[in-house]
């Protein structure tokens, strides 16, 4: 037996590849998938943490348990690792400035995974007004689920080096404003109420605190009011608002009060 664990089968460079290298280069990969199958079990079982900081805790853990068994790997194919190290450190300098995006993505990364700022389901907006919900946090990128529905593959580097909206890092409420103008000849205090029906109606909006009603402005041709309200709803608050504009619409038609026309008087001179 020992013999054939020692028969060489193949050879890479000055190492000999045997039967016994083989097999425990399989052993070792083996228990690395077992150790990182067991590892995301337990974590996820535990109830006082957060699922995005599950998620975190795990894709470390599961980076430290992957590096283990590559220097396992190194020493069973009796590859001194530290050489290798070596070796990708001067390559590293000669390639220079083509790396360094890669770089920073793999330590923003990290950032983000250590620091639990931006954590897996947090709908965040970006510099550039992409709205979506985190789907994975890895080593290099951040996959977002925008509200149509499609996946955008983001790297770490735009989440440290810019500013991100996190719309629901604390799980409070945030504030929405749903502005209207109507005809100066309106009866306000009517206008007033079927502002308020209208968010009170609305499944998602909050009822502590209440919905304000305000003049925000008198234009040139209308009174500007604003709806303000509280809502936990994020992902969908442009779907929302619009649900309560249809109200706002439909109740105006009901009770006569009338949105204006933009108005512009012309003076012809001969």
């Amino acid at each position: 037996m020992k013999n054939w664990l020692n028969q060489e089968i193949f050879t890479v460079g000055v190492h000999n590849i045997t039967y016994g290298i083989i097999i425990g280069l399989a052993l070792i990969w083996l228990i690395t998938w077992l150790t990182i199958r067991l590892s995301r079990y337990l974590i996820f079982r535990f109830r006082r943490f957060e699922s995005g900081q599950k998620h975190a805790m795990f894709q470390l853990l599961q980076y430290l348990i992957i590096i283990i068994a590559i220097l396992f790997s190194f020493e069973t194919i009796h590859i001194r690792w530290n050489l290798i190290i070596a070796s990708s450190a001067a390559i590293l300098v000669g390639v220079g400035l083509g790396l360094q995006n890669l770089f920073n993505d793999f330590m923003s990364g990290i950032i983000l995974l250590l620091d639990s700022t931006i954590q897996v389901n947090n709908i965040i907006q970006l510099e550039d007004n992409t709205i979506g919900r985190v789907e994975d946090i890895r080593m290099r990128t951040t996959t977002l689920k925008d509200r149509e529905g499609r996946y955008i593959i983001v790297p770490n580097r735009l989440f440290t080096g810019n500013k991100v909206v996190n719309w629901t890092m604390e799980k409070q409420l945030n504030r929405f404003i749903v502005k209207i103008g109507v005809d100066y000849s309106s009866d306000v205090e009517r206008v007033k109420n079927i502002l308020y029906k209208a968010a009170e109606n609305h499944s998602t909006v909050s009822k502590k605190p209440a919905p304000i009603v305000r003049i925000s402005d008198f234009s040139d041709s209308a009174i500007v009011f604003e709806l303000l309200y509280w809502s936990l709803d994020i992902f969908y608050m442009d779907n929302h608002k619009a649900e309560i504009r249809w109200e706002i619409l439909h109740e105006f038609r009901k009770q006569n009060v009338t949105i204006p026309f933009p108005q512009r008087t012309v003076h012809m001179h001969k």
